[in-house]
C-alpha cells in the first residue's frame, strides 16, 4: 500500500490558503507538550485505533510525527479502515522546524 506524502512547505501553504483539513500528531504527549504545529489534534499512536471512529472518513486528513515513521503506519491504518484522503508529512516535525519555523523566525 502506497501512502502519499506532503512537504512541509505544502503544508504551510495549506494553512496560508485556509484550505480544509484535519493535522493529526500521533507522538506521545510529552513529545506534543515540546512542540507542536498550531492546529493540530493530539492522537497518539498508542491509543490511534481506538479514536479513529471519531473521525469523517471522508475529510483530507494530514498525519505528523517526529521523523515521519508512525505516521507512515497510522496513514495505513487509516486507509484500510475507509478513510480517503489521508497522507503524511514528509520528514515529521523535523522538518516543519527547519523549514517553516527556522524560515518564519529569520523574516
Amino acid at each position: 500500500m502506497t501512502i502519499q506524502s506532503i512537504t512541509s512547505k505544502t503544508l504551510k501553504n495549506y494553512f496560508d490558503t485556509e484550505r480544509s483539513f484535519v493535522l493529526f500528531d500521533v507522538r506521545e504527549p510529552s513529545e506534543f507538550e515540546i512542540c507542536q504545529i498550531d492546529g493540530s489534534i493530539l492522537v497518539p499512536f498508542s491509543e490511534f485505533q481506538d479514536h479513529l471512529p471519531d473521525f469523517d472518513k471522508d475529510k483530507e486528513y494530514i498525519v505528523y510525527c517526529k521523523k515521519g515513521t508512525l505516521s507512515v503506519d497510522a496513514c495505513k491504518i487509516m486507509k484500510k479502515q475507509g478513510f480517503k484522503n489521508v497522507r503524511y508529512l514528509k520528514d515529521g516535525i523535523y522538518a516543519w522546524i527547519d523549514q517553516v519555523e527556522t524560515y518564519l523566525e529569520k523574516y
